[in-house]
C-alpha cells in the first residue's frame, strides 16, 4: 500500500507533461479548498494567543486594510465561504479555474490595483496582469471565476461546491487528486517516461556484485508496476490540513482510497482487521512509543522472499572473502542460514506485530520492546551459539551475560550487564548497561537500560492480559517534553538557556506535547495523519523565536531571555 501512495503521489507531480488528448468530457482531475478569510482570521487569532501574542491578528487586520482600502476584511470578498480550485481534464487541455467568494464582484476587482496588479475590464471580463500569462475573471452568481482565458471562463463549472464535496469543512487548506480521471494517454505516457529514467539509471555500478545488480533490478521494475497498479487501483488521493481548536491540535492527513473489488481494496479493507498482541508495550509517559500491526498481501511477502535471497546470497559471498579458517567459515554459514531462515518463516507468516517504548528520564533511559516471531526458538539458540563462542575468545564475555537467568510468564529471560567507561552514559546507565532477551516459541522481547527487566516483566503482563488487542497499523508518538528534559542535561553552554526554556514550556502542556504518526482504515481505503498537540503548536513560535536570537547573537541569548 506504500508503494501506491507513493506512486499516487509522483502522478500527481508528472500530470503538467501531459502530450495532446482527443476529445472527452471534462472531468475534475484535481480539486482544492482554503477555508476561506474567516477561519484564516480564527486560527491567526487562536495560534495568537498560544505564542502569547494575542495582538497577531488585529496587526493583520490592520496590514489587509492599508493595502485595501476596506473598513474591515477584504472590499468585496465574501470571508464566510470557502475558495474552490478546480483542475478539470478536457480534450487537449487541463483547464484551471478558481473561484473566489464574493459579495460584490465589481468591488474586489477595484482592489486588484491597490495590491500591485493591473485589471482591464472588457465587458464583464477582467484581464488580471500582464505578461505572457494573464489570468481572466468575471462574476458568475457569490463567486469570481479566475481562469486561463476569457474563452476557457465560457465552460467553467457551474457550482465549485458540488465537486469540492466537504473538505472546506473538515480542513483549512485541502487537495483531492482523482486518479480514475487521468487519462490513458497520460499515464502511459507518465510510465514510459519513468521507465526510460529507470532504464538510465539502472547501469551497473562498478563492483556491483551480480547478486545486489540483480536485486536493485528487481526493486526498480516492481517500482514501476506498483505506479502502473496505481493508476489502475487507486480511486482518490487527498491531502488536507487542519487546525482544530477543539481538540488543540494541528493534523495533516493523506487518505487514499481504492477501487472497489481490486487486489488493492482488499488489502486497505485487512487494514480494518489489524490486531496486536504487544498493546502493554505502549507505556504511558514514554518518550516515544511505536506499534505496527499489519498482514502483508501475497504479492508483497513474495517481493520480499525475493529480496531476502538475494541478500542471502551476498551475504554468503562476502562471508567467504573473510580471513576464516574452514570450521570458522562452516558455522557462521550454519547460523546465518538459520538467521534467514527465520526471516523467511516470518515473511511466509504475512503478519508485523511489534510494540515498544522509549522513557526518558533525567538520570534513566530505558527501552522495552515486544515482536511476533515465528521459530523464535531457532534465533534462541543462534543467540546462545554465539555467546559460546565469544566466551571461548574473550572469557570475560561470560562474566557479563547469563543465559537461561530466569523464566517468567512463560518467557526465557537471558541478560547481560555491559560495562560503561564513559562518564556522560553513567548519569543515565549505572556503571553497567542491563540488557535482557526474552524468549517465547513465538515472540521476542527486548529490554535495555535501569529497570530493564521489571519494566519488560510488566509490558508482558499488560500484553497478554490484552492479547490480540483491536489496533491501528500504525502509532508512532514523539513526546517532546522528555527529550528536551533530558537535552537539557548535556546541552553546551550556549544552548543550554534555550533547551531549558523549551524543556519548561513543554511541560507546562501537561503531557499535550506529542508529535504522533497514525495509519488508521477509513472506508475504501487508507489515512495517514500527522499530528501535533497543542503544547507543540505554542512551542514552535518560542523555538522560533530562540533560534533567532541564537542567530543574532553568537554569544548566546539576550540576558532578559535567560533563566
Amino acid at each position: 500500500m506504500r508503494k501506491i501512495v507513493a506512486s499516487a503521489l509522483i502522478v500527481g507531480l508528472l500530470l503538467g507533461l501531459a502530450a495532446p488528448l482527443p476529445a472527452q468530457e471534462a472531468k475534475p482531475l484535481v480539486t482544492a479548498t482554503f477555508a476561506g478569510y474567516d477561519k484564516l482570521m480564527s486560527t491567526v487569532q487562536y495560534i495568537g494567543n498560544l505564542a502569547n501574542i494575542p495582538d497577531l491578528v488585529k496587526g493583520l487586520e490592520e496590514q489587509i486594510k492599508n493595502a485595501t482600502g476596506g473598513e474591515k476584511g477584504i472590499p468585496g470578498l465574501d470571508g464566510s465561504k470557502p475558495w474552490c480550485l478546480v483542475v478539470q481534464t478536457k480534450g487537449e487541455e487541463f483547464p484551471v479555474y478558481l473561484f473566489v467568494p464574493v459579495t460584490d464582484f465589481k468591488k474586489l476587482m477595484e482592489v486588484l490595483p491597490k495590491l500591485g496588479l493591473e485589471a482591464k475590464q472588457d465587458g464583464d471580463v477582467y484581464e488580471i496582469g500582464e505578461g505572457p500569462q494573464p489570468m481572466f475573471a468575471t462574476g458568475k452568481g457569490n463567486w469570481a471565476v479566475v481562469a486561463q482565458s476569457a474563452a476557457a471562463l465560457k465552460d467553467a463549472p457551474a457550482d465549485p461546491m458540488a465537486l469540492v464535496g466537504d473538505m472546506y469543512k473538515r480542513y483549512d487548506l485541502a487537495a483531492n487528486l482523482a486518479m480514475q480521471n487521468i487519462p490513458q494517454e497520460t499515464r502511459k505516457m507518465i510510465v514510459d517516461q519513468l521507465e526510460m529514467g529507470m532504464a538510465l539509471g539502472l547501469e551497473r555500478m562498478p563492483n556491483e556484485t551480480d547478486e545486489m545488480y540483480a536485486l536493485r533490478s528487481n526493486m526498480a521494475k516492481q517500482s514501476l508496476k506498483e505506479i502502473a497498479r496505481g493508476f489502475e487501483e487507486v480511486e482518490s488521493v487527498q491531502l488536507g490540513l487542519a487546525v482544530d481548536q477543539q481538540s488543540k491540535s494541528a493534523y495533516l492527513d493523506l487518505d487514499v482510497k481504492a477501487v472497489p473489488g481490486t487486489e488493492t481494496a482488499k488489502q486497505v479493507a485487512k487494514m480494518a482487521e489489524a490486531k496486536t498482541d504487544f498493546a502493554g508495550f505502549e507505556l504511558p509517559g514514554a518518550a516515544i512509543t511505536m506499534s505496527i500491526s499489519s498482514l502483508l498481501s501475497e504479492q508483497d511477502a513474495a517481493e520480499l522472499k525475493r529480496i531476502l535471497e538475494a541478500v542471502r546470497a551476498q551475504t554468503m559471498q562476502e562471508l567467504e572473502s573473510q580471513a576464516l579458517g574452514p570450521d570458522e567459515l562452516a558455522l557462521a554459514k550454519k547460523l546465518l542460514t538459520e538467521v534467514f531462515d527465520v526471516i523467511a518463516t516470518n515473511v511466509d507468516a504475512k503478519k508485523v506485530d511489534v510494540g515498544m517504548s522509549l522513557v526518558l528520564e533525567p538520570n534513566a533511559i530505558t527501552l522495552v520492546a515486544g515482536a511476533a516471531v515465528a521459530d523464535a526458538t531457532k534465533l534462541e539458540g543462534v543467540v546462545k551459539k554465539l555467546v559460546e563462542m565469544a566466551g571461548k575468545d574473550e572469557p570475560e564475555v561470560a562474566k557479563h551475560v547469563k543465559l537461561d537467568a530466569e523464566t517468567y510468564n512463560g518467557v526465557r529471560m537471558h541478560t547481560a550487564s555491559i560495562p560503561v567507561d564513559e562518564e556522560e552514559p553513567k548519569k543515565f546507565f549505572g556503571d553497567n548497561v542491563d540488557v535482557v532477551l526474552g524468549v517465547s516459541d513465538n515472540a521476542l522481547y527486548l529490554g535495555l537500560g535501569r529497570d530493564a527487566m521489571e519494566m519488560l516483566k510488566a509490558a508482558i503482563d499488560r500484553s497478554k492480559s490484552q492479547r490480540a488487542k483491536k489496533t491501528a497499523p500504525l502509532k508512532l508518538a514523539v513526546a517532546l517534553g522528555p527529550i528536551f528534559k533530558l537535552a537539557a542535561e548535556s546541552a553546551q553552554d550556549a544552548d543550554k538557556q534555550a533547551v531549558i526554556m523549551m524543556a519548561m514550556m513543554l511541560d507546562q502542556a501537561k503531557g499535550k506535547d506529542r508529535i504522533s504518526v497514525t495509519s488508521t482504515a477509513i472506508p475504501g481505503g487508507q489515512r495517514i495523519r500527522i499530528e501535533m498537540d497543542e503544547g507543540v503548536l505554542k512551542a514552535i513560535p518560542m523555538l522560533i523565536m530562540l533560534g533567532a536570537a541564537r542567530q543574532a547573537l553568537p554569544m548566546g541569548l539576550p540576558p532578559e531571555m535567560e533563566m
